[in-house]
C-alpha cells in the first residue's frame, strides 16, 4: 500500500477533528442551529476519516470496500451544509 494513502487518510481526519472542534465550541457558544448543522456536517466528515483509517488497516481492498459508505457519508454532509446555510438565524 503506497505510503500517500496513509498521510492522505491522516490528513482527513485531523483536518475534519480541527474543523469539528472549532464548529462544536462555536456551537457551545452562540447555541445556533446553523452552526449545529455546520458541526453535524463537519462530524459526518471525521466519522468518514476514522471508518477510512479502519479499513485502511483492516483491509487490503479498502478502497473499495468505502467506495460506497465513503459516498453517503459525503450526501449526508453535504446536505448538513446546504441545510446550515438554508437554515434560519435561530
Amino acid at each position: 500500500m503506497p505510503a500517500w494513502e496513509n498521510v492522505a487518510v491522516a490528513a482527513l481526519t485531523v483536518a475534519a477533528l480541527a474543523l469539528l472542534t472549532v464548529a462544536a465550541r462555536a456551537w457551545w457558544r452562540t447555541r445556533s442551529t446553523k452552526v449545529l448543522l455546520l458541526a453535524l456536517a463537519f462530524a459526518l466528515f471525521f466519522a468518514k476519516g476514522l471508518a477510512y483509517s479502519w479499513a485502511l488497516f483492516s483491509r487490503a481492498d479498502w478502497t473499495q470496500a468505502m467506495a460506497l459508505p465513503g459516498i453517503l457519508l459525503d450526501i449526508v454532509a453535504l446536505a448538513l451544509l446546504y441545510a446550515a446555510v438554508l437554515a434560519r438565524r435561530t
